[in-house]
């Protein structure tokens, strides 16, 4: 369990890739790093695209490319919810991915991204409700007794 932002994740139900963001939180270096490698994977799949490269087509018919832009937006939307970046870092290094990703594949990005968007408040409100449930288990203390 992961308490970031005064918000408690289980790491297993983050999307792949928000353990690499909150650990490079940490250090400057890292985050840029992972930045990096993100913007790279984006700038791959644009330049197979221009060049028309054909993609795999991976488990439901999804090609394996557009899947991994559709898994980058909702890393980016997903962290962008949970309030990883202050502002600076914002629009040094996300607001390019953003940008980037869109003018590959809009329909594609603007999913992933919304994607990442419901999985956060999913996350919270059962978060929420779960600490209701705590909050009246121990208000009713007869156990306790």
């Amino acid at each position: 369990m992961t308490v970031f932002n005064d918000i408690a994740f289980d790491r297993s139900y983050a999307p792949q890739g928000m353990h690499e963001l909150w650990q490079g939180q940490r250090s400057l270096s890292r985050f840029i790093a992972y930045v990096a490698e993100l913007e790279g994977e984006l700038l791959a799949i644009r330049a197979f695209r221009r060049c028309a490269i054909p993609d795999l087509t991976g488990s439901y018919g999804v090609p394996v490319r557009t899947f991994r832009l559709v898994s980058i937006a909702r890393l980016i939307g997903y962290a962008c919810m949970t309030g990883a970046f202050t502002d600076g870092l914002f629009e040094k290094y996300i607001a390019g991915l953003i940008l980037l990703g869109e003018q590959i594949a809009p329909r594609a990005w603007n999913f992933g991204f919304s994607e990442g968007q419901m999985h956060f408040d999913e996350m919270r409100s059962d978060d929420e409700a779960s600490e209701e449930q705590r909050a009246v288990f121990c208000a009713s203390a007869d156990y306790i007794a």
